[in-house]
């Protein structure tokens, strides 16, 4: 599951709770009290995609594909000094000590650029689900609209290949029943200054990363024993 959709499902739940409990306090009889909706869930994964927020993932993504391929670029060039050595070579040994000690380092290395990249995922997920949230307040107080629930705009589920990923769509669709009047996402979208929707996103960067750890793995898995006596 890609960085943005776990830290989306994330905001799920606690913008769920956050509904159940704000609704709970609202009196049943006050008849000044008037409900919409907004596709927050939506705004926040475009808001993710502007240059303010993609160009630093990308860069970060860029630095760390870097330093993975040069240090595969390290293993490799060990491996194949290896093979070419002849049996008895007394800097066999030494060659292959290093080559393990690289490999131990890259795999560390795999490990924390992953998580340097999620928790800046999730930090930039964290700060665009507080300016939506506040830009949607700023239009339902505009519009006159004391509550606002973070609600799918389509009802129709689309491509959902697994259990959890149907789980996803059906919990950001908490209002069964609402007026299409009453979705404030277009006003949201400009108050953020977002552009229209359909526009291409970005590559996952995250994925970039996932594949040059994945290569520079199978570079690592190519060392070879040191040549024999």
């Amino acid at each position: 599951m890609r960085t943005l959709d776990r830290v989306v499902l994330l905001l799920l739940g606690v913008g769920v709770l956050t509904l159940v409990l704000g609704l709970r306090a609202v009196p049943a009889q006050d008849s000044g009290q008037r409900l919409a909706s907004a596709d927050v869930l939506t705004l926040v994964e475009d808001v993710l995609r502007t240059g303010t927020y993609a160009d630093p993932r990308m860069e970060l993504e860029t630095e760390l594909v870097g330093q993975m391929r040069d240090m595969q670029a390290q293993l490799q060039f060990m491996s194949q000094q290896l093979q070419s050595m002849q049996p008895g070579d007394p800097q066999g040994q030494q060659i292959y000590n290093t080559m393990q000690a690289k490999q131990a380092e890259l795999q560390q290395f795999q490990q924390s650029s992953l998580e340097r990249f999620q928790q800046l995922s999730a930090d930039q997920a964290k700060e665009t689900y507080a300016m939506v949230r506040a830009a949607t307040s700023v239009v339902a107080e505009r519009e006159g609209f004391s509550h606002v629930i973070a609600n799918r705009a389509s009802a129709e589920i689309g491509e959902a290949p697994t259990l959890t990923a149907v789980t996803q769509e059906i919990l950001a669709r908490p209002m069964a029943v609402g007026s299409d009047r009453n979705d404030l996402t277009p006003m949201v979208r400009a108050e953020l200054g977002l552009p229209e929707p359909g526009s291409e996103p970005e590559a996952n960067a995250e994925d970039a990363v996932n594949d040059a750890a994945q290569d520079a793995g199978e570079a690592a898995d190519q060392a070879t024993e040191p040549p024999a006596p």
